[in-house]
Formats: C-alpha cells, structure tokens, sequence
C-alpha cells in the first residue's frame, strides 16, 4: 500500500465510523451497526496500529533528525542482501540522497530516503523510472530482463514471486537495523544472503530448481494428513512403488493440538505443534537438528502469495517459504504453485515438508 493508499484508507475508516456513531444516536441502529462493521473491517485488513503495520512495501523510521542518509550508508555499505550491496543514488520521492538497494533481475529495488518530517522511508517497488538512472550506476540495471516478452509458466512465475518474497523480506529486515542504528547499536547490522529458489507445480507434483534439476515428487492426502516426499527414480519407474521415501508428515487437521509427526528417512524426526503463544500462524518443532519454528509472514499481493513463512533453526533465518493455492498458469486450469527461497540447502527436504504440510492442512489439496 502506497502512503497516499494508507490515507485513503484511514480517512474511509474515520468516515465510516462517523457514520456509524451518527445512525446508532440517531436510533438507526441497523444501518449504523453497518457502518461501525465496516470501519472495523478497513482497519483489520489494513493491518490497522502503525503505519508500519498496515504497509508491507513501505516502512517509516521515526524522529531520524539527528541521522543523515550518508550515516546509515556507511552502516549498511558492506552488508550483502538478496539484491546485493547498497549503492547511492537519487530517486523521484525526494530532492535529497537515496540509498539503493538492487533492482533485481525482475526488476524489484528498496530505496532509503528521508521524508519532510525528517522520518527515514524504507520503500520497496519494481517501476524503475522512479530511480535516477546514468552512466556512473547504469552497471546496476544489467541483469534487467525484459519481462514483456517472458512466457508465464510455473518456473518464471516462480522466480518472479521468489524476488517480490524476499524483497518484503528485506524490507522488514532493513527497517529493524534502521531502527537499532537511530538506536546507536550501529554493530547490529546483518544481512539477508543470497538465496536459491526451488518450485513445485501441482500439475506434476515435482521440486525443481532454477535450472530444471528435479528433486522430489510429492504426494499428499488431505484428511487425515498424509504429505509423502519420494526420490525420483532413474527411468521410466514409478515414483511411488520403486521411489525412496525420504519424508513423511502425518497428523490431523481437526486435532491439530496432538501435532504433526515428521519422519525423515523412515525414522521419527519431530512433532510440530503450532506456537498458542504468537500473533501470527507460527509453529514449532523440537529436532535433532535444533529448534526449527515456522514463523507466519504477511501476504505478498504483488506477487499473489498468501500461505508465506519464515523458517529459522535456533534462531537463524534458513528459508522462506510460499504458497499460491489457485493460479492459472494455462488456459483455465487452477494449480497449486509452492515456493521455497532457500538460504541454506543442507535442510531443503525439512523446507519442502514443512512447505506441504502447510499447504495440505489448509485444504488446498493436490
């Protein structure tokens, strides 16, 4: 949502609940009910609270008077993120310096700049005529395709969605950082690394990446919960009667509060059991490997994902999962698409049977 997009809303969510007081004093309790309703609707799904928690693309870091543009460069300057390091440049939404961050191969950049109220704006698009392009920076447009032109598969859409994912991602991370240095913590910098992105299509039910390597095949029942990963037998063989089964996750939907049982490689791996305790659809699963919690992320609407995830094994990030449950990729036959952005492979299958089981328990079957 754009800023002017959030004061719209809030101005139809003031409007609205105005009405509603006035019908309700007035004696039209129905009508005015209705309109108290749909105030409290505009401001759950703007996210309502801060600005910061309606808006997903565009974040805003408070009383930065004392802070310049050039002192959080400096900060930021070595760190590496999804769409490289940093560079400095000019863009449309102000007169003064800008930080840059990318753009992408699919054209996604985040730009830091300082607003009239001195706030610092972290804001992420994809419309390149708002950077100040010229010969000194035009190295940082190389890898631009031309999308126009590109057919619309699972692949392309895929590693479309993988950059408007972890752009949003980003955006939240720098936005935290900006946060610690105004706080003088200027040590606390990390990086969002580079990541891999692999892809399952329900018309095939298999995981590849970018380059067509396939992976696993995927089967999964609905009710009670059964997600099967198989290895991809060499040949003509069928996946399910001569395939490995690498991993399994079994539970019930309507007794979700008794867990999902993981198994990698026959053996029993963890239980997952959703976090009561958070804000968002969040989960947790003891393991060998540590302690793995699935954190809900919010809905990405520039690249239609809203069954988002982050992934962190004792606290570090290692993969950003997604899913997209009805897309037409030809003609009109409605696919489930999956998406895992993976910042460490060594826990791909863990990504990918979290990412199913998800998927499966919200019913959208495959």
């Amino acid at each position: 949502m754009s800023m002017n997009g959030d004061k719209l809303f809030r101005l139809l969510m003031a409007l609205c609940l105005a009405m509603g007081i006035m019908g309700i004093t007035v004696g039209k309790f129905i009508l005015g009910g209705i309109f108290v309703g749909l105030a409290v609707a505009i401001w759950l799904t703007t996210g309502g609270k801060h600005y910061n928690d309606r808006n997903l693309y565009d974040k805003i870091v408070e009383g930065c008077e004392d802070i310049t543009i050039e002192h959080i460069y400096e900060c930021l300057r070595t760190v590496d993120t999804c769409l490289g390091c940093p560079w400095m440049g000019s863009n449309t939404f102000t007169s003064g310096d800008a930080i840059m961050f990318g753009p992408s191969p699919f054209k996604d950049y985040i730009t830091i700049y300082k607003d009239k109220k001195n706030n610092i704006v972290v804001k992420s698009g994809t419309e390149l005529s708002h950077i100040v392009r010229n010969a000194d920076n035009e190295t940082h447009f190389k890898d631009v395709l031309d999308t126009k032109s590109m057919t619309v598969n699972p692949k392309t859409y895929s590693h479309f969605a993988s950059w408007k994912l972890m752009s949003a991602v980003l955006v939240d991370d720098l936005t935290e950082i900006i946060k610690k240095i105004k706080a003088g913590d200027n040590s606390a910098v990390k990086s969002l690394g580079k990541f891999k992105f692999f892809y399952a299509n329900s018309t095939d039910c298999l995981y590849r990446d970018s380059d067509d390597n396939e992976y696993t095949y995927v089967r999964t029942i609905n009710e009670p919960l059964d997600v099967r990963i198989y290895e991809i037998p060499e040949g003509d063989e069928s996946i399910e009667e001569t395939g490995e089964m690498l991993a399994q996750v079994t539970g019930s939907a309507k007794s979700e509060k008794n867990g999902f049982k993981f198994y990698m490689s026959g053996e029993e791996y963890g239980t997952l059991y959703r976090d009561t305790e958070s804000d968002s659809d969040s989960y947790f699963l003891e393991t060998s490997d540590g302690r793995v919690y699935i954190e809900g992320f919010r809905a990405v609407r520039k690249a239609n994902l809203s069954c988002n995830y982050i992934i962190t094994i004792d606290g570090v990030r290692k993969a950003v999962i997604a899913g997209n449950a009805r897309i037409a990729f030809e003609e009109d036959v409605l696919t489930e698409n999956s998406l895992i952005c993976s910042l460490d492979d060594e826990y791909l299958l863990l990504y990918m049977a979290i990412q199913e089981m998800i998927m499966t328990k919200n019913k959208w079957l495959k």
